[in-house]
């Protein structure tokens, strides 16, 4: 299990919001009784998706990277803590999830049978579907996705946010894993959970949200409406 949050801003990803999140992710772990985590956090050089952090929180060693990462221009900054944290990275692509994806017994990697497990592939089945599809496409690429999914392997947690430089989306599945959004913080912000300092909404289960790299808000839908 791993805290997510997504953030898209048109004046830069400000401090304060990764302050917040680590201060819940810490209380997090201590209440859970663990001695740690992991942060990691993805975004971009120019058009070149990148993995600026992957360090362990307690020893300070993120404090540089995270720096790095604030002060690259990247409009869009997509954050995990946990023991495997690092938001996955394929071509323009910077996905994360909240739960355990685990394996998909009846959809495969390549959207025909056989077992699908981990973020990398369940990745590459969303890039599939969304593959030369504009954006006009993608709520129901997207949905259309998560409900078969969905339907074939019950109970897998799909809640993700996910980035194709241009555009930023959450998705918060049925399971009970949350996601909520903010437009404090001067960006706009998807979290797994409410971090303190703003007002938070929570998405309704088979919600889906798109914004774009500035963070103005393009789309909400959800799953039963397609």
């Amino acid at each position: 299990m791993g805290l997510i949050m997504a953030v898209a801003s048109a004046d830069g990803v400000q401090k304060s919001i990764f302050d917040s999140f680590l201060n819940n992710s810490r209380r997090g772990a201590r209440n859970a009784g663990e001695t740690g985590g992991f942060l990691g956090v993805a975004g971009y050089l120019g058009a070149l998706a990148v993995r600026f952090c992957e360090a362990l929180v307690e020893f300070g060693a993120y404090e540089l990277p995270l720096a790095k990462a604030l002060s690259s221009g990247s409009k869009v900054l997509i954050a995990k803590f946990g023991e495997a944290p690092a938001p996955i990275v394929n071509r323009e692509y910077i996905f994360a999830h909240s739960g355990d994806l685990g394996y998909f017994s009846k959809i495969g990697a390549n959207g025909g049978n056989g077992p699908c497990g981990g973020s990398d592939k369940f990745l590459n089945y969303i890039t599939m579907a969304l593959e030369q599809k504009s954006l006009r496409n993608y709520r129901e690429s997207i949905l259309s996705l998560c409900g078969r999914v969905e339907s074939q392997c019950p109970g897998s947690p799909l809640t993700f946010v996910l980035s194709n430089k241009d555009h930023l989306i959450g998705y918060c599945d049925k399971t009970g894993n949350k996601l909520y959004y903010s437009y404090s913080f001067g960006s706009f912000v998807f979290c797994s959970e409410r971090l303190s300092g703003t007002d938070w909404i929570e998405m309704e289960k088979g919600e889906l949200i798109i914004v774009n790299k500035n963070g103005s808000f393009l789309e909400e839908c959800q799953l039963n409406n397609i």
